[in-house]
């Protein structure tokens, strides 16, 4: 995890805040992306109504997780095709290194594996019954779900077969799917590019990302020509922003998903990446202008959390970055607000009990100490493995006075 170190003072010595924290968010700043790759992996083993048998699926938690509150709803991204490593393994991993670079937000990651994916995933001609598939994934992953405090967007990702899935999912429940990226769909899916055309233009939060492969025999030659004619059939892209297709040359049909799913994924989600804009600095380091009030700081922020419809939650890596943007200056009101919404926010997490502790002790030392002792209690419950464990609850205790 990131590891935020109080810094030592000498005895007898009151450590200066803002130099104290300035060394703390250093650490914060080279750790924390590495942090965020480490992740808690559940399987989930059930029986599904819908589809009348036992199945499983493997949720991914990513690491800040653990630390969230309920009121932290992480977006949700469903991968069809989980038996498939080759498949699976390399989307995963550009969710988690997307990630790291701050491209994604912290997500809950879903691998829905298959036992027989072509019956599973066949689209009815016309209104035909719903797949059972469908309707687990509608009526049954939420409630299977809901344990982990998941938010509302879902992101649905298909290859070939389950592409055109994805597709189908689309057109039937886009409040549900509001964005879905199918990578070279099978023959068949065409039969609802209408449908999809329509959601994606009623509402500009939806989202289609559809890709396919080289047109030479070796490649991608007959899912490239049945979709490229489709698509012209309907008049798509046609002027939808919303709607991306993209032609990924000298690629084979299995090697699209692992070259397209960086590139959709970062389009997707390129309005997350570009936030965290509050409290701007200039080259040095200085901030452009005073901030704000802290409420009127705090209500800025909750504004700036809002996205395709819904909300990303204000991740603990940017409350880190504003607040070290803050302490180059003296705003101790903004700084303090900013802390003490990041443990109603990342309960768990016990550097901001240290930090809301350390900026107390003088104005309010009950209060300061409480939430020392409290992220001395956190430090032993989740990071007592951590190899400097044994220093950092050293100098908790000091400030302690223990």
């Amino acid at each position: 995890m990131a590891k935020i170190r109080v810094a030592r003072a000498p005895k007898g010595v009151r450590c200066d805040l803002r130099d104290m924290w300035s060394r703390l968010f250093l650490s914060l700043a080279l750790s924390v992306p590495v942090a965020g790759m480490a992740q808690h992996t559940d399987t989930l083993r059930f029986r599904s109504q819908a589809m009348d048998a036992d199945r499983l699926v493997v949720v991914h938690l990513p690491e800040f997780h653990r630390y969230a509150s309920e009121e932290v709803r992480m977006p949700v991204i469903v991968v069809l095709d989980g038996q498939h490593e080759w498949f699976v393994g390399p989307v995963v991993n550009d969710i988690r290194y997307l990630t790291f670079t701050k491209e994604l937000p912290q997500c809950i990651t879903v691998e829905v594996p298959h036992a027989d994916r072509i019956s599973e995933c066949r689209i009815p001609e016309g209104e035909g019954p719903e797949p059972a598939l469908l309707r687990m994934l509608v009526e049954e992953l939420p409630g299977l779900l809901e344990p982990y405090h998941p938010g509302s967007f879902q992101l649905l990702i298909g290859h070939s077969f389950t592409a055109s899935f994805a597709l189908y999912a689309f057109a039937k429940y886009p409040e549900r799917f509001p964005v879905v990226l199918a990578h070279t769909p099978g023959n068949g899916s065409d039969g609802h590019l209408a449908r999809v055309k329509q959601h994606v233009q009623e509402d500009p939060d939806r989202a289609v990302y559809l890709s396919v492969g080289g047109p030479e025999l070796k490649k991608d030659k007959w899912h490239h020509g049945w979709n490229t004619e489709a698509l012209r059939k309907e008049g798509l892209p046609g002027d939808l922003p919303n709607f991306v297709f993209r032609e990924v040359p000298h690629a084979a049909h299995n090697a699209v998903p692992i070259r397209a799913t960086p590139e959709f994924l970062s389009h997707c989600f390129n309005a997350f990446s570009l936030r965290d804009s509050l409290v701007p600095v200039n080259m040095y380091y200085q901030l452009d202008d005073p901030p704000p009030p802290a409420e009127e700081l705090l209500r800025q922020v909750e504004e700036d959390l809002a996205w395709r419809g819904t909300s990303i939650p204000w991740e603990l890596a940017e409350i880190n970055g504003m607040a070290s943007r803050l302490m180059t200056g003296d705003h101790p009101e903004q700084l303090l607000a900013v802390f003490q919404r990041g443990v109603e926010l990342y309960p768990g997490y016990w550097e901001f009990h240290a930090a809301v502790g350390e900026l107390l002790l003088e104005s309010d030392p009950a209060m300061g100490r409480a939430s020392l002792r409290r992220s001395l209690a956190l430090l032993e419950e989740y990071d007592r493995d951590q190899p400097d464990y044994a220093e950092i609850k050293a100098e908790l205790e000091e400030l302690l006075g223990e």
